[in-house]
């Protein structure tokens, strides 16, 4: 993923994108729980999440590495 793509938590992309529906994605199988825990990359939060936000790096904690990033 982008340095610039960034996994985060419900409550993060609610605390962004106020009010809004977030995309979601995931790999196969396509739900929630075939998703692999991941760390948020705004908060400590582990997420099953799907949602992917794109913003500069220096933006969040993660700072566009980790294991979402590589």
């Amino acid at each position: 993923m982008s340095r610039w793509t960034h996994l985060l938590c419900e409550h993060c992309y609610d605390d962004l994108e106020p009010g809004r529906l977030p995309v979601r994605v995931f790999e196969a199988p396509h739900e929630p729980s075939g998703e692999p825990t991941r760390k948020c990359c705004r908060c400590p939060a582990l997420t099953r999440s799907g949602i992917y936000y794109r913003a500069d790096p220096e933006r969040f904690p993660c700072r566009g590495e980790g294991e979402v990033h590589s």
